[in-house]
């Protein structure tokens, strides 16, 4: 098409050189000669392709520009969702006593990310490529030296690799929260379904307190519903293939030794279920409890694991829009 506009601009210029385009013995439009009418013709020509191929250019360039964004929305998502697993991984190292798979395990999300990175490389800034050599290169040395679990874990409540991960993961998926349902629930609930996949030593812990002090508040419910105390239970949900998600039950009931609620979390893996649904466990599926009074939190052992695991940056964020208290000490009703 940009050759046939030189061709028509040219044949213009020829055609304008001749000459004689105008009779001044004449008068109004009979002024314009033939060799006038055939240059305006041409030139129509010329400007109506100009418009045309500036047209075309600006929408082959935003048509790119669309598939650009669009691969790099991909591409973002698809890291946050291998540094959230490496961030996951990192705890297993507090319980395996065997971490040989483990360690293929966080190998296989870090070759993952770093193939990302090499297919992606004109999609990302200079500083998100130096924050993702930095973690490829502290991954692999720690890795390969195995020293996650031991020199990290003094008195630490949260793997280096995995705080690392983590403050990447929230970096990354900062610009498309309002785009990705997966970003979105990670951040926007962070004490939801977090550290569930890989249950953890302390987690474990807590589950078994939160069972032993349980009893006691299903059997006076309506008790608690009459003094307006909210009480909640999180429940393990099977997904289907031997793991399970944990999830929050509101306006819960017991009937029949079995708990009864509304699911309140959107479901990530446990697609079978959705929220607000009616949901009944057993007492064994029972992962944490708390209850709302004055506003201020009872119970939540699990919750206070994850807060301990949380960046500055994830502890702003959930008490920016968290609207009850939460004490230091766990309190029980």
């Amino acid at each position: 098409m940009k050759y046939f506009l030189i061709i028509t601009a040219f044949v213009t210029a020829i055609i304008a050189i001749k000459g004689e385009t105008w009779d001044a013995s004449q008068t109004g439009i009979k002024r314009v000669t033939k060799t006038g009418w055939l240059i305006f013709f041409f030139a129509l020509i010329s400007a109506s392709i100009s418009i045309y191929v500036e047209y075309s250019e600006q929408r082959v360039k935003h048509k790119k520009q669309a598939q650009n964004e669009h691969k790099r929305f991909h591409t973002m998502e698809r890291l946050a969702y291998d540094f959230h697993q490496i961030e996951l991984l990192a705890f297993e190292f507090e319980k395996s006593e065997d971490i040989s798979q483990v360690i293929r395990k966080v190998q296989l999300h870090t070759k993952f990310i770093k193939d990302s990175i090499e297919l992606n490389l004109s999609l990302l800034t200079p500083e998100e490529l130096q924050n993702f050599e930095d973690f490829i290169r502290l991954s692999n040395e720690e890795i390969e030296e195995r020293k996650l679990g031991t020199d990290f874990m003094n008195n630490i409540p949260m793997p280096e690799l995995a705080r690392y991960s983590r403050e990447i993961r929230f970096r990354l998926c900062k610009p498309i929260l309002s785009q990705s349902y997966y970003c979105n629930y990670l951040q926007a609930n962070p004490t939801a379904n977090e550290f569930f996949v890989y249950e953890d030593p302390k987690m474990l812990v807590a589950m078994s307190q939160a069972k032993k002090t349980l009893p006691e508040l299903l059997n006076k419910i309506p008790e608690l519903r009459s003094q307006n105390i909210e009480l909640q239970v999180k429940v393990a949900i099977p997904v289907g293939d031997g793991s399970r998600e944990h999830m929050w039950l509101s306006n819960v009931s017991y009937i029949n030794s079995k708990i009864v609620g509304e699911i309140k979390n959107h479901p990530v893996e446990a697609l079978h279920v959705r929220f607000g649904q009616h949901y009944t466990a057993r007492f064994e599926d029972v992962s944490d409890w708390m209850a709302i009074k004055n506003g201020v939190v009872h119970g939540g052992y699990m919750l206070r694991v994850n807060l301990s695991r949380m960046s500055d940056y994830e502890l702003d964020r959930f008490f920016s829009s968290y609207k009850y208290e939460i004490p230091k000490e766990i309190l029980e009703l």
